[in-house]
């Protein structure tokens, strides 16, 4: 089995003790990311969409570091505080996957870090 970490310097520190993600046997997984600028390490402030955006952008970078894209999609899970938001995070989400949809599950959670009400993660196939 092959194995490697990936870190982007696009993207804002982990919280705690994980990687941005690993590449394992041509698949990459990331770890969850919420709308942290990586600029000012904070939570975005603003709409759901302005936050869904951060994630996205954030996930793009991680992406970008581990030599895919989101084209490449394979699997997307979301977590969002409030189902009511569904919609608008999809609307978000569809700025960055334009092609062949993943899988993709989304789940109403109680609480995220940082007071964040989306974290999203994704798998890719890295090629």
């Amino acid at each position: 089995m092959s194995k490697k970490i990936v870190f982007s310097q696009g993207a804002p520190e982990p919280v705690g003790a994980y990687s941005h993600g690993i590449i394992v046997n041509g698949l990459f997984f990331s770890a969850g990311q919420i709308g942290i600028d990586p600029k000012t390490n904070r939570l975005v402030e603003g709409s759901i969409e302005d936050e869904a955006r951060r994630v996205f952008l954030n996930i793009g970078e991680l992406l970008k570091a581990a030599g895919t894209d989101y084209d490449n999609l394979v699997k997307t899970t979301l977590y969002i505080t409030d189902m009511k938001n569904f919609t608008a995070v999809d609307n978000v989400y569809r700025e960055f996957v334009k092609n062949d949809f993943p899988g993709r599950t989304c789940v109403e959670v109680s609480g995220l870090p940082k007071g964040a009400a989306i974290e999203a993660e994704v798998v890719a196939v890295v090629e």
